[in-house]
């Protein structure tokens, strides 16, 4: 059983076995990540990660998950259009941080967002009125 709770950005991540054997890595994150739960790795994999961090390649669990998403990412780009998407259609992130999640320009996002018919939602900003009055002030 791999028990490491980290202080940074409040990441905990353990892992126990189950009744197959396999390990579940349980991770929680109260910040920017999602919560994750029941992920099933074979022992061995949990192994694996444990040695990588004995043998100091890795300084915790929470280093080696995000190299392995790292190289998910970058081995299947798709991926990342597919996650940003989702999170711009369920308002988690503003189209400029989507585009960059999905690593193309905003425009290009935009007609990736047009070709899967997510509709965009533009919300004026409240203080726009005041922004205007503002900047004519100044120009006086």
């Amino acid at each position: 059983m791999i028990l490491v709770g980290g202080v940074v950005s409040q990441q905990v991540y353990y892992s126990r076995p189950d009744h197959t054997g396999a390990s579940t890595i349980l991770y929680t994150h109260c910040r920017q990540y999602y919560t994750m739960t029941d992920v099933q790795i074979p022992l061995i994999v949990e192994k694996e990660i444990h040695a990588l961090i004995e043998t100091k390649y890795y300084s915790s669990i929470s280093e080696a998950v995000k190299d392995a998403f790292r190289a998910l990412f970058a081995t299947k780009p798709a991926l990342k259009i597919i996650s940003a998407v989702y999170l711009y259609s369920n308002n988690e992130v503003s189209i400029s941080k989507a585009a960059e999640i999905a690593g193309v320009n905003i425009e290009e996002f935009k007609e990736i967002l047009a070709s899967r018919g997510v509709k965009r939602e533009i919300f004026p900003d409240e203080r726009i009125d005041e922004n205007v009055r503002m900047i004519l002030e100044r120009r006086v």
